[in-house]
């Protein structure tokens, strides 16, 4: 592993911790920018790469540093009613770099990637929200899901410009 890429992973992973904690707390699950950070991150890193920065910025919310939505930490927050969503953004990650690595130069890729890790984020949160409270998988939905497709639209879309743009103009 070179400089570059060990700084690159760094660099993300602070970016992540920056932009995650911002929320908007409307219910059970709180609006972010955490969302936006993985697509960025998915978009830029490599594969393995990408998934190393988010794995490190989950840890660091594991042991405490408030880098989870509302300035929060701590390994409860993984195992809480919306940890699925925090333990999804691997999944989320690794869908949406493949996809990007095999596509670099189609922008409407880059959406169907995006588009495709928010889904398999989902149904993972969704899945866990489910599990730990109870709740019927609509009712889940209707709590969970729905309320954030329009914020999660804007931001996929966000992220897929930046991304695609500085795909072109960086090697990361």
């Amino acid at each position: 592993m070179t400089v570059k890429k060990i700084t690159s992973i760094g660099l993300m992973t602070a970016f992540l911790c920056i932009v995650a904690p911002w929320a908007i707390h409307i219910g059970t699950v709180p609006i972010t920018l955490a969302t936006f950070g993985i697509y960025l991150v998915s978009a830029l890193l490599d594969t393995k790469y990408a998934i190393m920065s988010v794995l490190i910025y989950l840890i660091l919310g594991a042991v405490g540093v408030p880098v989870f939505s509302g300035f929060s930490g701590g390994a409860q927050r993984l195992v809480s009613m919306t940890g699925g969503y925090l333990l999804g953004y691997v999944p989320c990650t690794l869908a949406i770099s493949l996809i990007i690595s095999k596509a670099k130069r189609s922008f409407i890729l880059y959406l169907v990637a995006m588009l495709t890790g928010t889904v398999i984020l989902y149904i993972i949160g969704n899945a866990w929200y489910v599990w730990q409270t109870g709740t019927s998988f609509f009712a889940a939905l209707g709590l969970c899901v729905v309320p954030f497709l329009p914020g999660d639209v804007i931001k996929l879309v966000a992220a897929s410009v930046l991304g695609y743009e500085l795909n072109k103009r960086l090697k990361i």
